[in-house]
């Protein structure tokens, strides 16, 4: 059975700091028809991170590819990542940030494009079994059965 989609967008963020060891995890998940984003965070990163997500989430278009967000002050070298789901972040984005000094590897880039995809692709079915479930009338009439 699917998962409703902000438990979907929490559980991606607490499953990437666990298994990735990441300091910090932002998920939103977007609707690219209109309808809502949902967003969590999991752990904690520098302060300056996730001031800065806040600051460039709210332009349009304004993650059209990956980017790599180096050190922005603080007391721990700390570096980010934001990797855009669809077209311009249409379908939402996964923000990542670490301390350690190799962060993001080619394999931590790999990991969190796959679990972003995979988590846009299970928010889309969760949106449409939810379309599906509004549109069906409590009056609906069911098939009939042939018994014989």
């Amino acid at each position: 059975m699917g998962r409703e989609p902000p438990i979907i967008a929490a559980g991606l963020a607490d499953v990437l700091v666990g298994s990735l060891q990441l300091d910090f995890a932002f998920v939103r998940l977007c609707d690219p028809k209109g309808g809502g984003a949902i967003a969590s965070d999991a752990g904690h990163a520098w302060k300056a991170f996730p001031e800065w997500l806040r600051t460039h989430l709210g332009g349009v278009g304004q993650f059209s590819c990956k980017e790599i967000v180096a050190d922005l002050g603080g007391a721990e070298t700390c570096r980010g990542i934001v990797i855009p789901i669809g077209v311009n972040a249409e379908a939402g984005l996964v923000a990542a940030a670490c301390t350690r000094t190799d962060f993001p590897s080619e394999i931590d880039q790999l990991l969190l494009s796959v679990a972003a995809n995979h988590a846009a692709a299970a928010f889309q079915n969760a949106r449409l079994r939810h379309d599906t479930r509004t549109r069906r009338s409590p009056n609906s009439v069911k098939p009939a059965t042939n018994s014989r």
